[in-house]
This record gives C-alpha cells, sequence and structure tokens, in this order.
C-alpha cells in the first residue's frame, strides 16, 4: 500500500507498507489511532499512546513515527499520485487533528 512516512526528524517519503494491521503498528511502535488528514480522503495513522509513551513530536504535530494513507471506509488503501503530492504540500509544522 502506498502511504506517505514520516519519521520522527526526517522528511516524509513516500513508501510501500504491508496491509496488515501487525505491518502498520510496527511502523507507528505501536497500537494505532487514526486521525482525519487536511486532504480529502486521507487519514494519519500513528501511536495511540504516544504521547503517553512521551515519544518526541514530529510531523504534523504527531507525537512519534506516522503515516497518511488513503481511507476508503471501512478500508484504507494506497494514496493516489495527486494525494501523495497534497499530504507533501502540507507544511510539517503545520498542526493536525487539535494537538
Amino acid at each position: 500500500m502506498k502511504v506517505v512516512v514520516a519519521e520522527v526528524g526526517k522528511q516524509p517519503e513516500v513508501r510501500e507498507i504491508g496491509k496488515e494491521l501487525k505491518d502498520m503498528q510496527a511502523l507507528v511502535g505501536g497500537y494505532i489511532e487514526m486521525v482525519p488528514f487536511p486532504v480529502p480522503g486521507t487519514l494519519v495513522v500513528c501511536d495511540e499512546e504516544g504521547a503517553l509513551k512521551q515519544k518526541p513530536r514530529g510531523s504534523w504535530g504527531f507525537m512519534g513515527d506516522i503515516f497518511v494513507v488513503g481511507s476508503a471506509r471501512p478500508e484504507l488503501r494506497s494514496l493516489t499520485d495527486y494525494e501523495v503530492e497534497k499530504v507533501l504540500q502540507v507544511p510539517v509544522t503545520q498542526r493536525v487533528g487539535g494537538w
């Protein structure tokens, strides 16, 4: 599945990841939580306990490593090329999700 991965201290990048829950949990380092992203049809997937674990703040104000994925409720899907372009245009210093 094509996503934009934002690891703490690094610039966001496009990456292919597995669709299994364990793949997503491994990437964020914990149980996943999904939060709307400002690009329509996309979600941020983060560690739901990132703040409790005192992970460092990273891109878009999230705690720890995250990724942005397409949403096709109730399923997650690969980002389109257009969505990737729009996600990468959102400044990483902009807070997303009310944090």
